[in-house]
């Protein structure tokens, strides 16, 4: 499966698998910054599903629309490059609580789960064995109230660790990317409560859950990473996984629907 090439009929040219599968332990995150690509979403945005090409349909902002274009047609260049398909055949469906997932009708497939966001500016896929895997990034906000938000949403503990922060805005964001990674993980989103759990050394050491309800738990199987990235954004990942060990490839410098990521480690995120 992985010893050949899929040719699409975009101007992008050849798609190329992956040299080497998904270590049980690696989780890998794809970036790329939209601005160079904003004239080739008309084109790319065949590749969407009819589903997502309807979700794009009703926003009515052109930015806006661009960017989730750009996003879903940049995640199914990467799952293209795992499974060995053309981006328009990537076999995306989701689950009963709407998460993304691969389908499984294919033995052959190797095993791949994903999650995907993005920004204003940039859009970012994490990959790993994992389906139980969620991303996330975020930007500091100077008119919210960060205090206020804490105590209606957040755990105590969360909120009392913010009421002391010394740089509470960016402890804030932090602690919040890592909130909406985890809740994506699970597959439910906002849908769930953010004060079910709780996540401590949000505030510049490596993040980690502290309380979790059973049915996600226990907490030392999860891995939580929360880095800055893309100027004052901070992206945070959460994966069940003990021992993940984060690996960033090299941003594509040609666009995404052309190339083959590098895959240089950086070492673990902190």
């Amino acid at each position: 499966m992985f010893g050949r090439n899929i040719m699409t009929d975009t101007p992008f040219g050849a798609f190329a698998p992956l040299d080497h599968r998904l270590g049980p332990s690696e989780l890998r995150l794809h970036a790329i910054e939209f601005a160079p690509w904003r004239d080739q979403s008309d084109t790319v945005e065949g590749w969407l599903s009819a589903d997502e090409r309807r979700r794009a349909g009703t926003l009515r902002i052109a930015s806006v629309r661009e960017r989730f274009v750009l996003a879903h047609a940049y995640l199914r260049a990467v799952l293209a490059c795992y499974t060995a398909v053309d981006p328009a055949d990537v076999p995306i469906t989701v689950t009963a609580t709407g998460k993304p997932v691969l389908a499984r009708h294919s033995a052959e497939r190797s095993r791949v789960g994903f999650s995907l966001t993005h920004s204003d500016t940039h859009a970012v896929v994490a990959v790993a064995e994992s389906e139980l895997i969620g991303v996330d990034v975020e930007r500091p906000r100077l008119d919210l109230d960060v205090l206020g938000i804490a105590h209606q949403f957040l755990s105590r503990d969360e909120a009392d660790a913010l009421g002391r922060s010394r740089d509470r805005r960016n402890d804030f964001v932090r602690l919040w990317a890592c909130k909406e990674a985890f809740v994506k993980a699970i597959g439910l989103g906002l849908s769930h409560p953010l004060n079910a759990f709780t996540i401590r050394g949000f505030d510049g050491q490596i993040p980690e859950l502290a309380d979790v309800e059973p049915a996600f738990g226990p907490c030392s199987e999860w891995s939580l990473r929360c880095s800055p990235s893309f100027g004052d954004c901070f992206v945070a990942i959460a994966i069940k996984s003990a021992t993940a060990n984060v690996v960033r490839t090299e941003p594509w410098p040609a666009p995404p629907f052309a190339r083959t990521p590098s895959h240089g480690c950086i070492g673990e995120s902190q």
